[in-house]
């Protein structure tokens, strides 16, 4: 009996009698006459509805299963359910046909760990329409009780064999068949870690033991010869240069082998945005030295990009959003990019240029230039300015970046007009460990930025201006349809009182990516009933996310929180709360999201009573 997705060998831990065997022969004796006897009689029988021409009709349904998601699985395989609108010629057919779905659920409910399950067939042909029951008996769920590694080969083994918990599994877990081929992946990407180009698993052993409702799993392996990174050879490029893709591989010529280096090469190589394919493979046969050389097989993308977005908020009206990217200037992978924003409140043009390994392998060099108009209902800024921005990968999922900024800043509020010429040095550390860029589902990003300003043509102004965010994200089951995301953001500014900060430069809270329900910018100090912004604040979201479909969900949400006029967020203030449903529409590109917020303390004069957003991404 082997497992669902081959490969293995599966046995019991008990013999069968000899008069068990002959038994089963003379069981399948009386089965072949059966048949026989069915098949003549549907040949010279008299017709009828009960043996059809193809006018059989009949009820089928599954009973014995009471999970949903297991019931769904066994539905789908099902070609009785499936088919009742394509009648079978006979009752043998219609029999068959169930005995088909009898083998597709056995195997499907042992993929699930269910190996002492049963399928029986009920037919009921004096019924009208006849009726068909497929009755399961699930039985308990087996266990993993033990996974074992071994190596074929003596000679050339590796150091040490990984354990179960090496392979991502844990002893008595259920002895699902995703579970055993999810490891066999684990133990051949960890046998090509320890230098083995080609590891292979030459038979999956599962011993299932009914007594004690467990199984041991044994992974027969075949690791061959240890090599060494030899010469890259690439193949596919058209426009970049080979020396962009060399400069991404994360080893050199002569290193031990590791697959894990060929796996982040190829994930930096697609982060460029060059290419639409990257294969790497080593080659099969290695030189006598042992160095196996490393094929880069590329397809490259369209270079440059033209793209357009729009979104509406009925705190901040309708805005569109247009960009040009190449991404390939010179052939060197250099980015540069245009960008302008328009809307009621917002008109900004900038232009950015982008040099990937600046002076070392995980760094990079941004350099922006922009300018621009912004007229929210708490102040209007003209502006103009530049940056350098330097950005360090200390680790995968951790960046840390500075950089120099100057800003030629006039700000208008409440009739008061004052120009700035700001000199910054922000500082900023990312972590970022979730699942999806676009639409994270589990772990958390968490960014810390740290900006000193100063007036340097004369004026008196400085500051420091600080801010901390984090998001954490949760599946909630194994089904992953239900999810939790979490939100937090601190931020104070020290160095100067309230008025002595630039309006633009303060804290607002309030609006689609803020406290939803609230107009933009408005929740915190008011002056006439316009906002004045603060010297902190302090927010916070909760939204519990459910998944109907592959392209469509719901969310529910609740935020709270307030800017402050205080260096330090002052919590007997009172923090405005807010509650909203919204709905996701996944692409490609991102969910696009729709939310309706409702203010739960509402103001009177200032809030409406509630706030409409469409946008493309999550709120956080």
């Amino acid at each position: 009996m082997n497992l669902v997705n081959g490969g293995c060998v599966l046995r019991t831990n008990s013999e069968v009698p000899i008069a068990q065997h002959t038994a089963c022969r003379v069981k399948a004796c009386w089965r072949v006459g059966l048949c026989l006897a069915f098949a003549v009689v549907a040949a010279l029988g008299p017709a009828g509805p009960a043996w059809g021409d193809g006018d059989l009709t009949y009820r089928a349904v599954i009973e014995g299963v009471s999970g949903a998601k297991l019931r769904a699985t066994l539905k789908g395989l099902s070609a009785t359910l499936a088919r009742p609108q394509a009648p079978p010629a006979s009752l043998l057919h219609l029999r068959r046909r169930a005995e088909h779905d009898t083998t597709r659920f056995l195997k499907a409910l042992k993929a699930e760990g269910y190996y002492g399950a049963s399928v029986a067939i009920e037919m009921d042909p004096d019924a009208e329409p006849i009726s068909v029951v497929l009755r399961v008996a699930v039985g308990p769920v087996y266990r993993l009780d033990a996974v074992t590694v071994v190596s074929t080969d003596e000679a050339i083994a590796p150091p040490r064999l990984p354990t179960a918990a090496d392979l991502g599994i844990e002893l008595g877990q259920p002895a699902a068949a995703r579970a055993v081929i999810n490891a066999e992946k684990k133990l051949i990407e960890l046998l090509q870690d320890e230098g083995f180009p080609f590891p292979k698993v030459t038979e999956r052993e599962a011993v299932v033991d009914h007594a004690a409702q467990t199984l041991a799993v044994t992974y027969h392996t075949a690791v061959g010869s240890k090599a060494f990174f030899g010469p890259a050879q690439v193949t596919g490029l058209e426009s970049v240069q080979e020396r962009v893709v060399l400069s991404q591989l994360p080893w050199r010529e002569g290193d031990v082998f590791q697959g894990r280096l060929l796996r982040k090469a190829q994930k930096q190589l697609y982060e460029t945005g060059l290419f639409a394919l990257v294969r790497i493979d080593p080659a099969e046969e290695a030189a006598p030295d042992g160095r196996a050389p490393i094929q880069i097989q590329v397809t490259e993308r369209k270079h440059r990009t033209v793209g357009a977005g729009i979104h509406y908020r009925t705190d901040e009206g309708i805005g569109t959003r247009f960009l040009w990217e190449h991404r390939n200037v010179r052939g060197l992978g250099r980015r540069l990019r245009l960008e302008a924003d328009l809307s009621q409140t917002v008109y900004d043009a900038a232009v950015s240029y982008r040099l990937d390994r600046f002076r070392r392998d995980d760094q990079s060099l941004l350099l922006t230039l922009g300018a621009g108009e912004i007229s929210p209902d708490a102040y209007t800024s003209r502006q103009v300015g530049g940056a350098a921005w330097v950005s360090r990968k200390l680790r995968d999922t951790l960046t840390l970046g500075a950089g120099l900024a100057l800003k030629l800043d006039e700000v208008e509020q409440f009739d008061q007009t004052d120009t700035y010429q700001l000199l910054s040095l922000p500082i900023q550390l990312e972590w970022d460990r979730t699942d999806d860029a676009l639409n994270p589902n589990q772990g958390l990003r968490l960014k810390t930025r740290l900006e000193p300003f100063v007036d340097v043509f004369g004026g008196e102004t400085s500051f420091i201006k600080g801010e901390i965010a984090h998001s954490q994200y949760y599946r909630l089951g194994d089904a992953g349809v239900w999810g939790l995301a979490l939100r937090l953001r601190l931020g104070a500014i020290a160095g100067e009182d309230l008025e002595g900060v630039p309006a633009d430069e303060r804290f607002y809270a309030g609006g689609s990516t803020s406290i939803r329900g609230y107009p933009y910018q408005s929740v915190g100090p008011l002056v006439d009933d316009d906002p004045l912004g603060g010297r902190s604040v302090a927010e916070t979201s909760i939204e519990l996310r459910r998944r109907l479909t592959k392209t469509i969900g719901l969310v529910a949400f609740v935020d709270a929180g307030s800017a402050f006029a205080s260096a330090w967020p002052d919590f007997s203030d009172s923090l405005r709360w807010s509650a909203g449903i919204g709905a996701r529409y996944f692409t490609p590109i991102g969910p696009i999201r729709v939310d309706v917020a409702v203010p739960l303390n509402r103001r009177d004069d200032v809030d409406d009573s509630f706030q409409f957003y469409i946008s493309i991404g999550q709120a956080f």
